[in-house]
């Protein structure tokens, strides 16, 4: 799942900055047309849109993980046989590495991703919007 999602998640990020910013600079702008700034809020809610999706969705996973260990956990695997208890261990053990989906390999998808590049979407707005004037 991973390796399908991996690269479409890392261009919505990596794109995504720029054009809701380039998308917020022609809607704002006084001198065009209605139509253009109907386009560019639709491209700019499009693109907020799929950030979210790859977001929510890669910050769930991370949950789940959570989630998974202290349920894992909170079963009384110790009153089990042998076998049991050292399957349990050792599944208990490999939730403690958190299971996160990376965009490109570089960048984990969760909330935390998704307010850092709305964060900068603003920043590259303002700082257009400061030199412009």
């Amino acid at each position: 799942m991973e390796e399908t999602v991996s690269v479409p998640m890392f261009l919505a990020y990596m794109t995504g900055t720029i054009v809701i910013a380039l998308s917020l600079i022609s809607a704002g702008s006084a001198d065009e047309l209605p139509g253009t700034t109907l386009a560019s809020m639709i491209l700019c809610g499009t693109e907020i849109g799929y950030m979210f999706l790859f977001s929510v969705f890669g910050q769930r996973l991370g949950d789940l993980n959570m989630d998974l260990r202290f349920k894992i956990y909170n079963i009384k695997w110790y009153l089990c046989n042998r076998k049991v208890k050292s399957n349990m261990m050792i599944f208990q053990e490999r939730t403690l590495k958190p299971l996160t989906m990376m965009a490109g390999g570089i960048v984990p998808a969760n909330m935390e991703t998704f307010a850092t590049v709305m964060n900068s979407a603003y920043s590259y707005y303002n700082l257009v919007n400061a030199f412009g004037n």
